[in-house]
């Protein structure tokens, strides 16, 4: 899975996404899922690992 820096640095990216392109709602989470289709393997992890995922990275850890 992804560590600490690589959820931040995501959580950045989607940041200025979310200013740049007006994104809202469940667009968010979506980018998100945009961003994680890059990632090799991810498809193999579970929906609520993936989810997880994506929960930490619109709220990262502090």
């Amino acid at each position: 899975m992804l560590n600490t820096d690589q959820i931040k640095q995501l959580h950045r990216f989607l940041q200025e996404d979310i200013e740049l392109l007006k994104l809202s709602g469940d667009q968010i989470p979506e980018r998100v899922g945009f961003y994680l289709e890059n990632i090799p393997n991810i498809e193999d992890y579970p929906a609520d690992d993936l989810e997880n995922l994506i929960n930490m990275i619109i709220n990262p850890p502090s």
